[in-house]
């Protein structure tokens, strides 16, 4: 992925599975490949464009998750996320909400039977 005046341009293999269909997508890619550019990207893209969409991104740990979404999604200086789209973020439940009624959660697997019971939009797990 390259990244130039706000615009985001995704490698061929990342623009394929960006662009795919498919009900269940899963990648298995190397360190650094982009795995995680291309997810947040996955996300922002639904989130925007399917008002009141429910998100959740999954990592093996809450610190991990933390890491790899939540801060950056609430970076003021995440070139992909502008902060004027964020109508409130629950710093305490790593949940975003935007002014669209979209809702992102970033959340860790350490208590799978907490993740039970959503409908959701859109569920990515990374670093599994």
């Amino acid at each position: 992925m390259k990244l130039t005046n706000n615009e985001i341009r995704l490698y061929p293999w990342q623009s394929k599975i960006f662009r795919s269909e498919a009900k269940n997508r899963v990648i298995l890619a190397g360190r650094r490949s982009g795995k995680t550019i291309l997810f947040r990207t996955l996300c922002y893209y639904t989130a925007l464009l399917k008002p009141q969409s429910e998100i959740m991104i999954v990592c093996t740990t809450i610190g991990q998750s933390k890491e790899l979404y939540f801060n950056n999604f609430t970076n003021h200086f995440d070139p992909l996320f502008h902060p004027s789209l964020i109508d409130h973020i629950n710093k305490q439940d790593r949940i975003i909400t935007l002014v669209n009624g979209s809702r992102i959660t970033v959340t860790g697997a350490e208590n799978p039977e907490a993740l039970l019971g959503r409908s959701l939009e859109l569920l990515l797990m990374d670093e599994f």
